[in-house]
């Protein structure tokens, strides 16, 4: 879409999966070759991949996201698990936040050969009392309550 080569990702070949009817997504993305600034130590697992695709939307009440990565082969798809395995332990450990251990009940992740596939199910009430949260968080921070 961007090159403007396809007018949107359903008549596009690069990712014959996005765009499909009755999927029910508001955000669906996708990207190959994935080039992070070496500086940025928050996207080493994303520097670690050759594609990633993310897919999140509401159906019944609840909010389903998933994010996949590819990596170049398992060996790599199998250590980016185990960081992404530690992170969500980290998340669940947070006691002066437990925003991030209602996050990390609702998040699954699994390996499935050279791609790792993070996926989230949860309550949208819960995902929206999150974003509250998070927003005065920043303003509080912002207004140097913080």
């Amino acid at each position: 879409m961007l090159d403007r080569t396809a007018p949107n990702l359903a008549a596009s070949g690069a990712f014959p999966q996005m765009g499909a009817a009755g999927a029910g997504n508001c955000i669906e993305a996708a990207a190959w070759k994935l080039d992070f600034s070496d500086s940025d130590s928050t996207a080493a697992l994303f520097r670690l991949a050759k594609m990633g695709r993310l897919q999140m939307g509401e159906a019944q009440g609840q909010v389903k996201g998933t994010l996949s990565l590819e990596a170049n082969d398992e060996e790599v798809a199998r250590l980016m698990s185990s960081v992404g395995q530690g992170v969500l332990a980290l998340m669940k450990l947070q006691r002066d936040n437990p925003g991030w251990a209602k996050l990390a009940k609702g998040l699954a992740l699994k390996r499935d050969g050279a791609r790792v596939i993070v996926s989230l199910a949860m309550p949208a009430t819960e995902a929206i009392e999150l974003l509250k949260a998070d927003d005065a968080r920043k303003a509080r921070k912002k207004a140097g309550q913080d």
